[in-house]
């Protein structure tokens, strides 16, 4: 992004497979959409981090990350938290909360049944699981958009 849009400095990546680059200059519509998609997803946050318990303010942000970078099907939504690159240390910083907490938490919802580990490091929150823990607290998130995500979306960065 150019500094119109962010104070974040640019950086560069480096691929370690073939890639094909295209370039793509947004019409300002996309440019609108793509803002007003981030936005959105920033009040999303800025919501779970407005729910006082811990443990509810966490399985909302496991939710949140579930449905908006997971897969959602009828059984509920399936996340890995390595694909997402989140250690514990980085979700409980999402929180607001210690990393030791986090595993206690993350523990705890797996003996509960609110939270399965399908392997090492996926993880699937049941329909009723996310929904009934968290409330009326938990924000209403659409299902996730494709092709707008923090990682990809319709153009560059660096178009912006």
């Amino acid at each position: 992004m150019t500094s119109r849009y962010s104070a974040l400095r640019p950086f560069d990546l480096q691929c370690l497979t073939l890639v094909v680059v295209e370039q793509h200059f947004p019409t300002a519509a996309e440019i609108e959409q793509f803002l007003r998609h981030q936005i959105r997803n920033l009040e999303e946050i800025f919501q779970i981090n407005r729910i006082r318990a811990a443990e509810d303010r966490l399985l909302a942000l496991l939710a949140w990350l579930g449905r908006r970078y997971g897969q959602v099907n009828s059984r509920g939504s399936r996340f890995s938290l390595r694909e997402m690159n989140l250690t514990h240390k980085a979700l409980a910083e999402l929180c607001g909360l210690t990393r030791v907490t986090v595993t206690k938490m993350l523990n705890r919802y797996k003996a509960d049944g609110v939270l399965q580990q399908v392997s090492k490091d996926d993880y699937l929150i049941p329909s009723t699981g996310g929904s009934a823990r968290c409330g009326r607290d938990a924000p209403s998130t659409p299902a996730r958009s494709p092709g707008l995500s923090v990682l990809s979306h319709p153009f560059s960065t660096t178009e912006l």
